[in-house]
């Protein structure tokens, strides 16, 4: 989500490109260190609720620790540029060493979105299955 906050930024302004130096590896790899140490600076919020985490089971608690917060934080940021780099055209991913986009067009949007949604279901059945 961070990351796309350069995206509306520049839309918003109706300035092109949109995706800019987040939408890097280097400027993702960033971000998410951003995002990793915004949330880490939120545990003492965390632990407020902590009687509430722990009701929610053991995946909650692990998405919460400092393990599940640094895995995730920088999975979402890397990946950031990979998903977005094979459906939009003005990504650079491999900036500063390459303008070049290798990854567009390397799967058909409609297989990207179909992907997205086979994962988000996939996703959805195992935390249905985990929560039983």
């Amino acid at each position: 989500m961070l990351i796309d906050c350069e995206s509306l930024y520049y839309l918003v302004r109706e300035r092109s490109p949109v995706h800019r130096q987040l939408h890097t590896f280097v400027g993702a790899a960033l971000a998410g260190l951003v995002t990793t140490g915004l949330l880490l600076a939120a545990r003492p919020l965390l632990r407020r609720v902590r009687g509430r985490l722990d009701a929610a089971g053991p995946a909650v608690r692990a998405e919460a620790s400092t393990v599940g917060i640094v895995v995730g934080a920088m999975t979402g940021a890397l990946t950031h540029p990979v998903f977005d780099g094979l459906m939009h055209h003005d990504i650079e991913p491999f900036q500063p060493w390459t303008a070049a986009n290798p990854l567009q067009g390397a799967v058909s949007l409609g297989v990207l979105h179909l992907g997205c949604v086979a994962a988000g279901t996939v996703g959805a059945v195992l935390l249905l299955r985990r929560g039983r």
